[in-house]
């Protein structure tokens, strides 16, 4: 199934879209006719070209995001209601859709022309709207009408885009526990007795920047340096759990494996007694039950011997990997916090320095007067 790469589910009163995590080789996909509410669990299918939710119960488009190589999509006579949110929800994706299927719903927009115009505006690369050919003149007719507000969008994109990588890159801080470092200077800045009347000095924004740029790139190299340990750690600490996990994986199997061994022999010892038993019968040589027993005994004793051998051996391996995980953690944990001085020598280094300066700037100016 994991090769499947068409699957056609339409007419099969299907109320939501499951199980189709596996497919990652499906370029085309059928569920047209069906009991949808909802575009989800596709995410996987990056490699799918072709998908049709025709007549269905739509109401969102939602869904689609990780669908890189769409080609194909129709979504027509379901119950999405907003054409406008449909629209830049397709234009802001990632794709190569070239053929949209989506008349038949109950859009609350006005008129066929702004709706046939407003999806050939935001979507530029497509080339059949509802299977009728795009002329390269309604492109063109498109574009001019809705001019001004696709520049608006694309401002409204960047800035999304500019708050998506600033948030990322706070969540990396908090990760590695130096989210305090963000716009340090500023918020130590802002700490001063009076900041508001000092910041109103003529030359506070001069001075500041003087101190804030080589500060900054001190602050940023230091939160990569730290970054780095910490995704090491992270890494070291995977690769220690692994270890250990193998280690226990290996003696479990090593265990079953001598288990094994002594039920074979065990096994053969009862047959060789019930053989004796039914020979006693024609000779009335009794079977010597405490010879096999002790037999038994010994192969017990060897097992008991084994499995033992193997726990402590087991026990050995977590311990050393253990004392290589706390002294490697050890060794970055001085690595961070020498990098933790460095900052704080030349944060109160550059702060000394900032506030000698706007002194002086601030005695220049009353000498003046």
């Amino acid at each position: 199934m994991e090769d499947l790469m068409k699957l056609q589910l339409d007419n099969n009163i299907i109320t939501r879209i499951q199980g189709l995590e596996s497919l990652t080789k499906l370029r085309w996909l059928d569920l047209s006719f069906n009991m949808i509410e909802k575009i989800e669990g596709l995410k996987n299918l990056r490699e799918l070209e072709d998908l049709s939710l025709f007549q269905n119960r739509i109401t969102v488009l939602e869904g689609l995001d990780e669908l890189e190589n769409l080609n194909v999509l129709s979504v027509g006579n379901n119950q999405i209601a907003s054409l406008d949110d449909s629209v830049r929800y397709l234009h802001k994706l990632k794709n190569n859709l070239e053929v949209l299927k989506i008349q038949g719903n109950s859009f609350k927009e006005t008129g066929e022309k702004e709706y046939k115009r407003r999806i050939i505006a935001y979507l530029r690369n497509l080339k059949y709207l509802d299977y009728q050919l795009i002329e390269e003149k309604e492109h063109e007719k498109a574009m001019d009408d809705y001019k001004t507000e696709l520049e608006g969008q694309q401002l409204e994109n960047e800035d999304q885009k500019d708050n998506t990588e600033q948030k990322e890159a706070m969540k990396l801080l908090e990760e590695a526990h130096i989210h305090h470092t963000a716009n340090m200077f500023q918020k130590c800045c802002e700490a001063f007795d009076e900041y508001e009347k000092i910041s109103g000095f003529r030359k506070y924004s001069e001075v500041w920047s003087y101190s804030e740029g080589p500060l900054e790139d001190f602050i940023s190299s230091f939160q990569n340096q730290v970054k780095a340990k910490h995704r090491e750690k992270k890494k070291y600490l995977a690769f220690c759990k692994e270890k250990m996990t193998s280690a226990e994986r290996n003696a479990e199997k090593e265990s079953i494996g001598k288990i094994e061994v002594y039920k074979k022999e065990e096994k053969h010892i009862f047959r060789e007694i019930d053989r004796l038993r039914a020979e006693t019968q024609d000779t009335g040589k009794p079977v010597d039950y405490d010879f096999y027993e002790r037999k038994l005994q010994e192969k017990i004793v060897v097992l008991k011997g084994d499995l033992m051998d193997i726990e402590m051996a087991l026990q050995q391996a977590l311990e050393q990997a253990r004392s290589q995980f706390f002294s490697k953690i050890n060794e970055i944990n001085a690595e961070l916090q020498n990098l933790q001085v460095a900052l704080s020598g030349e944060f109160s280094s550059e702060i000394q320095q900032f506030s000698q300066k706007l002194k002086e700037e601030f005695k220049k100016e009353q000498e003046q007067f």
